[in-house]
């Protein structure tokens, strides 16, 4: 079954627990939980170890951008703004666009860099026409060295009634 929103999603993961009574379903999650960390250090540290900065998303992008800024033509108005327009190759009734890039303000008409914050094939043109790499344009979000702090949270187990860690006396408010 394929999920396309957040909601079909988490019921999707809690599908074989949900009717569970309701310490034994925290406790199910709880494990979900910790399984779902454990596997992203794991692909994290892989990902890392094969050289890469970025997250597999973020590759993609950038893989995509790089791809079509080989058809942009660039033309450079203010070296000291690092105010740009790129036009899009015109491919049938594609392209043929002009977009305006501010480096500085990190910016481009197309929205795509502002939205993602990870650099758009026009920006990638800019940056490659004045001979500068782009990969500091991508947003720490998608940075793996980040992202791997996320992840790298120690989980306890939780206790069990008689553990020296389980609370003798929980003073809720009476009603």
């Amino acid at each position: 079954m394929e999920v396309t929103n957040h909601a079909g999603s988490w019921n999707n993961a809690i599908l074989e627990v949900r009717k569970l009574p309701i310490t034994s379903l925290v406790r199910a999650l709880f494990g979900k939980l910790v399984d779902y960390f454990d596997a992203r250090r794991v692909e994290i540290t892989t990902q890392s170890l094969n050289g890469q900065v970025f997250t597999k998303f973020a590759n993609m992008k950038l893989k995509r951008a790089i791809s079509r800024a080989s058809g942009h033509h660039v033309k450079l108005f203010d070296r000291d703004t690092w105010l740009f327009q790129v036009t899009t190759t015109k491919d049938g009734l594609k392209g043929g666009n002009n977009h305006t890039i501010r480096i500085h303000e990190q910016t481009c008409t197309c929205g795509k860099w502002q939205n993602y914050r990870i650099s758009c094939s026009h920006v990638i043109t800019c940056y490659a026409y004045v001979k500068m790499s782009h990969d500091t344009l991508v947003g720490d979000r998608y940075k793996l060295e980040i992202i791997s702090k996320i992840y790298n949270s120690v989980f306890e187990p939780i206790p069990h009634k008689g553990d020296p860690r389980w609370p003798t006396e929980i003073n809720f408010p009476k009603i």
